[in-house]
C-alpha cells in the first residue's frame, strides 16, 4: 500500500529496480484503505509462490473522526497498522514489521549502515548512539542490531525523564530518532555543538500543516548540515532498506 509520500514512492521504485537486477519478480498493489491491505496480506500469506510481503508506509485513508485529538488519531493509526504488520506470515516478513518479527526492521538495519558509513569508528566511541523512540518497530530493531554488532548505545523513549533524554542526545556522536512524531527533536534537545554530529531520521509523522515530515525540526536539520554534520533522512535510508529486504530473500 503506497500513500502519497515521496520517500515511500522512492522506496518502492528502488525495490523494483533491485529486484530486476537480481531476477526476482515483484508484484505491487497500490491499495486505498487498510481493509484492502489486510485482505491482500491474507491472500499472499496463503500463496505458496509468494516468498516475501512488504507493506509500505503509509496506510492511507485514516480520516480524522469528529472530536478526535491528534494523540487519539495517532494511537488509532498505530493500532491498525500494527494489526496488519502482525498479520504478515512470520517467514514472509522480510521487512521486520510488527511487534515481534523474526528479523529486525530493514529500516533499522539501514539506519545502522548509514551511521557506520558516516562514522566508521562508531564501535570505538563511548557514547556512540542514542536511539530515541526505542520501543517502536524501528527503534527496537536498532537496539537489537547495535547489541549484535557491539555498538555502544543509549536507548531513550517517552518514559525517559526529559533532562536525562536531553543529556543523552547532546552527548552522543550519533542520534537515531524514530518516534514518528513530527518535528519532535528541537535545537534545545540537540544543543549548539553539532560539528561532526550524525543525525539519522527515518521517522515520518504529520506536522500541524498535515505534511509528513521527520522527527527533527527543520531548524535542526539545517543546523547539522551548516556545521558540517551529517543528516540522513527517510529518503536516504530507503535507498539502503529496499536492497536489504531483497538480500534477505535470496
Amino acid at each position: 500500500s503506497v500513500g502519497e509520500r515521496s520517500d515511500t514512492e522512492e522506496f518502492v521504485f528502488r525495490l523494483y529496480r533491485t529486484a530486476e537486477e537480481v531476477g526476482l519478480p515483484v508484484v505491487a498493489e497500490p491499495l486505498s484503505n487498510p481493509a484492502e491491505v489486510a485482505e491482500r496480506v491474507s491472500y499472499y500469506n496463503a500463496d505458496p509462490h509468494t516468498k516475501g510481503i512488504v507493506v509500505a508506509y503509509p496506510l492511507v485513508n485514516f480520516e480524522p473522526i469528529d472530536g478526535e485529538s491528534p494523540k487519539e488519531r495517532f494511537l488509532r493509526e498505530r493500532e491498525a497498522t500494527n494489526k496488519i504488520f502482525n498479520s504478515i506470515d512470520y517467514f514472509k516478513n522480510h521487512d521486520g514489521l510488527g511487534t515481534d518479527p523474526r528479523l529486525p526492521s530493514a529500516t533499522a538495519e539501514a539506519c545502522i549502515e548509514l551511521a557506520l558509513a558516516a562514522t566508521p569508528n562508531l564501535r570505538n566511541i563511548g557514547k556512540a548512539i542514542v536511539i530515541r523512540g526505542s520501543t517502536g518497530n524501528v527503534g527496537r530493531g536498532v537496539v537489537k542490531i547495535a547489541e549484535q554488532q557491539g555498538i555502544p548505545y543509549i536507548a531513550i523513549d517517552h518514559k525517559t525523564p526529559p533532562i536525562a533524554a536531553r543529556e543523552a542526545v547532546q552527548g552522543a556522536q550519533t542520534i537515531i530518532t524514530a518516534t514518528g512524531k513530527a518535528e519532535l527533536l528541537t535545537l534545545d534537545d540537540v544543543g549548539t555543538r553539532l560539528t561532526e554530529k550524525v543525525l539519522i531520521d527515518p521517522g515520518k509523522g504529520r506536522n500541524k500543516a498535515g505534511d509528513n515530515v521527520g522527527d527533527a525540526h527543520p531548524e535542526v536539520q539545517a543546523a547539522v548540515r551548516e556545521q558540517g554534520g551529517f543528516y540522513g533522512d527517510a529518503s536516504a535510508i530507503g535507498k539502503i532498506a529496499s536492497p536489504t529486504i531483497l538480500r534477505r530473500l535470496v
